[in-house]
């Protein structure tokens, strides 16, 4: 466990959050689940730790959309502003789990 996922998981414990993997929890085994409960269970945490620098993946991903469309970019831009519309912009972001804001 890295430094930082374990600062992470302390500073979810400081704030009462209930440990799913801890043993007053039974889920059979393989069952998918969250990692941790916040706020009387109004909260659902996901930890997830990104060991890889996911940039190249990413750009891969655009630069096949720039040659299917024909763009170029020249410096910088956001993702979404590759797009004719918002609908299509959406749809490529969700298709490759990239954030769009």
């Amino acid at each position: 466990m890295s430094n930082l996922e374990s600062r992470f998981k302390s500073f979810l414990l400081r704030l009462g959050a209930e440990n799913l993997d801890s043993k007053s929890f039974a889920f059979p085994a393989e069952t998918p689940r969250a990692d941790y409960l916040l706020f009387d269970r109004t909260v659902v945490v996901e930890l997830k730790l990104l060991t890889v620098d996911p940039r190249n993946k990413i750009d891969e991903r655009i630069d096949e959309h720039l040659e299917k469309t024909g763009g170029i970019v020249y410096g910088e831009m956001l993702s979404t502003q590759l797009f004719e519309n918002q609908d299509e912009s959406d749809a490529f972001h969700k298709k490759h789990n990239l954030c769009n804001h």
